[in-house]
């Protein structure tokens, strides 16, 4: 598994974030006036299982790992009490 530094970081890339899945909405680098200071990347990240949004920023040498996330083609069937249905492409 891949480990990205937060320099790194893009809009749309998936990332774990104390153990959680999340993609990357917004990314901003601002860099420090002061001499030796780390640059931080501030970032506006969403929960891919709650859904909710988070902002929180990083030194840009932090590293985060992969999730373990798969994408599948599926097609929206209906939704009930149980939850939403899929149909799967395959």
């Amino acid at each position: 598994m891949a480990l990205i530094a937060a320099n790194e970081l893009k809009r749309k890339l998936l990332i774990e974030v104390d153990g959680q899945p999340y993609v990357v909405l917004d990314v901003f680098f601002a860099s420090p006036t002061a001499r030796g200071a780390a640059t931080m990347v501030r970032t506006k990240l969403r929960h891919l299982l709650t859904d909710s949004v988070l902002e929180k920023s990083f030194r840009s040498n932090e590293k985060f790992a992969e999730p373990d996330v798969e994408m599948a083609p599926a097609s929206f069937l209906y939704s009930d009490g149980d939850g939403f249905h899929f149909m799967d492409e395959k």
